[in-house]
């Protein structure tokens, strides 16, 4: 992600501290490996491996599932089989990091609400993750330095002071995906506060979700009426209920939406009920958005995005080539239970399009588990 700094002074320093571009990242990451080569800093001198998630250069997001996956695979290659987490963050240091410049992010999403999803968002899914053995949230550099002192840390190179640069190789990982090289998966450890007893009917039944998107940023990747439609159409033809999650409780009186359909308004800021309500869905839809990642962590669950690189600033397909080194076509969530339905492939979507992007995760996952002995559970 791409930060806007007016100041050239502070642009030059950001990018030496938290680079943003391939070649400064090469360049200052050499010079620090060559550092700790002279030092003797390496991973066989550790017992203890530590992924430091730094607010001042990763974003808030659902994305934090994508870091999990990707740390624990690479302390996996180095031989730890988990590892500890801190979280370095506190409104000092948010107020330090760069503002987002895409497409006036800012205006959207404040300080103080970054902060609040790093309660609501990033420790409830760190809580859940498994291969995490400890979990901190630490706001001093020397708390920071006190307590990974004695262990390899990941970032590579990771520096509170001088280097803390974004710890998501999105080309790594989803490269990794797509080439279904071995990959360990840290599934989210579902637990009683995922499921409600008002909501026991609803897990026993068969139902889809939809999750509905109308943020005012971006707006290109927002639910549309027929998504509710075609989504509706899809369950009645798996004689399934229609669940919908919504996203501002104040506009969801802008669809129209059957009786028939449960909409769970409470599962619109309780993360742990809105996995839990996913983990049972025999498939979730999504638009675009931060939710349908979490499905992708769930054991056994299915997930289908309509509309993949629809054309906006932060959704489209220069952006998923050079960001994600992936293209119209390409499934790299396939193996996790998700199925891209790439806009410049499926112009007209409705419920035969959702049906077949439903058969294909599900045959998948079929012949993955035959190829290892495993009969799939539905």
């Amino acid at each position: 992600m791409k930060y806007a700094l007016a100041n050239p002074i502070k642009r030059i320093k950001r990018e030496i501290v938290a680079p943003q571009f391939k070649i400064t990242k090469q360049i200052i990451g050499n010079l620090y490996s060559f550092k700790n080569f002279l030092i003797g800093r390496n991973h066989k001198k550790y017992n203890k491996g530590v992924f430091v998630w730094d607010v001042r250069s990763n974003s808030v997001t659902f994305d934090f599932a994508y870091y999990i996956l990707q740390i624990v695979n690479q302390f996996n290659q180095i031989g730890y089989k988990s590892f500890d987490l801190i979280l370095f963050c506190s409104p000092r240091l948010l107020a330090k990091g760069a503002s987002c410049d895409w497409n006036e992010y800012n205006k959207f999403v404040s300080n103080e609400e970054i902060l609040s999803k790093i309660e609501k968002i990033i420790l409830k899914l760190a809580n859940l993750f498994e291969y995490i053995d400890d979990i901190k949230l630490i706001n001093t550099k020397q708390e920071l330095l006190n307590l990974t002192k004695d262990s390899f840390i990941l970032p590579k190179n990771y520096d509170p002071t001088f280097f803390y640069p974004e710890g998501l190789n999105y080309k790594y990982l989803f490269s990794k995906l797509m080439d279904e090289e071995e990959i360990k998966v840290p599934f989210l450890k579902l637990n009683p506060k995922c499921f409600k007893k008002e909501y026991t009917e609803l897990y026993k039944s068969k139902y889809i979700t939809l999750t509905l998107r109308d943020y005012g940023f971006e707006p290109m990747r927002n639910t549309k009426q027929t998504d509710i439609d075609i989504a509706l159409k899809l369950s009645k033809r798996h004689s399934a209920e229609l669940v919908i999650i919504p996203d501002n409780i104040d506009l969801i009186e802008q669809y129209e939406i059957p009786d028939s359909v449960q909409v769970i308004k409470s599962a619109r800021e309780d993360l742990l009920l809105r996995i839990g309500i996913y983990s049972k869905s025999i498939v979730n839809i999504f638009t675009t958005s931060g939710p349908s990642i979490l499905p992708l962590f769930i054991k056994r669950s299915k997930m289908i995005v309509l509309r993949v690189a629809c054309g906006c600033d932060g959704d489209n397909v220069n952006l998923y080539k050079k960001t994600l080194g992936i293209s119209p076509g390409d499934q790299p969530l396939l193996r996790l239970g998700g199925y891209y339905l790439w806009n410049d492939l499926f112009n007209n979507i409705d419920e035969n399009t959702l049906d077949f992007a439903f058969k294909k995760i599900s045959d998948y996952s079929q012949e993955k588990n035959l190829k290892i002995g495993i009969n799939e559970i539905n």
